[in-house]
């Protein structure tokens, strides 16, 4: 799969519960409620719309909208100590966040 997709209904989303206590200004991060949650990968742009649009013609007056994986997060080992020669002694590993196009598994 060289993109994924999910598509949620994002009707009142402005209404939806606020993911933090603390954080309840209008663009907080928002908690999806679990009615509204996707389940399923779509593994390319055309199956996505077309299942998009599927979900329109059903439920009449609800508003889908696709989200496309742009990155993700992978861990890497880098060495924090090495000796003499060069060769590393103690890792330490590393979350960083990447293109999905560099080499990330989907």
């Amino acid at each position: 799969m060289d993109e994924l997709f999910v598509i949620l209904d994002i009707t009142d989303c402005e209404n939806w519960p606020f993911a933090l206590l603390y954080a309840t200004a209008p663009d907080s991060p928002r908690r999806i409620p679990p009615e509204g949650r996707s389940n399923v990968l779509q593994g390319n742009r055309t199956a996505a719309e077309r299942e998009a649009v599927r979900l329109a013609e059903i439920h009449p007056g609800r508003t889908f909208a696709l989200f496309c994986a742009t990155h993700a997060t992978a861990r890497t080992e880098i060495p924090t100590h090495v000796n003499f020669k060069g060769e590393p002694l103690q890792p330490r590993s590393l979350c960083q966040l990447l293109p999905v196009d560099d080499g990330v598994p989907f």
